[in-house]
């Protein structure tokens, strides 16, 4: 939900954002988080009240249970690491409204190449050599981002201060206003 609001944040301040795709377990492992479906029902099922609220609010048609979530998503952040950095953010947003809103399986590299497509003609679907070359990229973005005090996701780093969650993205405006 906050891909498509970060890109109207970047155009309304216009700094440039980079992209560290990271692996959740490997966060939550370092810093206590617990995994969905191990939480207790009652935050399981708030989790579908927050959801439910945000999709209304940012006029998104949210789908609170999609077919293909959770998802492997190393496919989905493999390809979007070939692209250029000014693209990346883009496609992010793109593959997470398929993901969440079109119900669309981005661990099938067709769907993921026909999502890169509607960015640029040019966008590859990584192979198994560029896979195995972008998880060594997201572990090491995972590395940095808990040591930058990055818990959850989405996090957004501004100046060394994390804001964590999509719904901090008006603290993220303020500071930016600054």
């Amino acid at each position: 939900m906050g891909h498509h609001r970060l890109l109207r944040l970047q155009e309304q301040f216009s700094f440039s954002v980079e992209l560290r795709p990271v692996s959740i377990p490997q966060i939550f492992q370092a810093t206590g988080g617990t995994p969905l479906p191990q939480r207790h029902p009652s935050r399981q099922e708030y989790r579908f009240v927050e959801l439910k609220r945000w999709a209304d609010r940012l006029e998104l048609p949210l789908t609170m249970k999609p077919a293909y979530f959770p998802s492997p998503d190393l496919l989905a952040h493999a390809s979007i690491l070939l692209l250029p950095e000014d693209m990346q953010l883009r496609a992010a947003e793109r593959i997470g409204f398929a993901l969440w809103c079109e119900e669309a399986n981005i661990a099938d590299p067709a769907i993921v190449g026909n999502i890169l497509n509607t960015i640029t003609p040019t966008a590859m679907v990584a192979d198994e050599a560029q896979i195995e070359k972008a998880q060594a990229t997201i572990e090491a973005h995972g590395n940095k981002a808990i040591k930058d005090g990055v818990f959850g996701v989405p996090s957004y780093v501004l100046d060394g201060e994390v804001f964590w969650g999509q719904d901090r993205l008006d603290f993220v405006m303020e500071k930016l206003a600054r």
